[in-house]
């Protein structure tokens, strides 16, 4: 299906709208203002269903280090089995707010590039 260009006249003018330059351009400032633990909520389920248990377990360690999760919580998590493991990261960390969700996503695009784009979190 084409898209063909909308005109729209007013007075003299003749204003031409390209309709795909505006949606596509709404639609990437829009997903620049989701908040961080949105963009998780929104990504969950495909998360949980492909992460690895080897990127989990550093997820865990660099967002101990960060101070975003303490050792209670990286125990708990690590001796989960690994979609447990990744629903109780992405849940406990969401929960935290959008601070802490971005510290997950940037963790995530440094640890695993290749899941981060295929999440749309770049």
């Amino acid at each position: 299906m084409a898209v063909i260009p909308e005109t729209t006249t007013t007075g003299p003018t003749t204003l031409t709208y390209d309709v795909i330059s505006l949606l596509t351009s709404w639609s990437s400032s829009d997903a620049r203002s989701v908040p961080a633990d949105e963009k998780l909520k929104s990504v969950r389920t495909q998360f949980i269903e492909r992460v690895t248990d080897s990127n989990l377990n550093t997820l865990l360690g660099k967002l101990l280090e960060q101070g975003i999760i303490n050792d209670g919580e990286r125990e708990f998590a690590g001796n989960l089995n690994r979609a447990k493991k990744a629903e109780a990261l992405i849940d406990m960390v969401r929960k935290k707010g959008a601070e802490a969700s971005s510290a997950l996503i940037t963790a995530l695009c440094e640890v695993d590039p290749f899941l981060s784009k295929l999440l749309n979190l770049q």
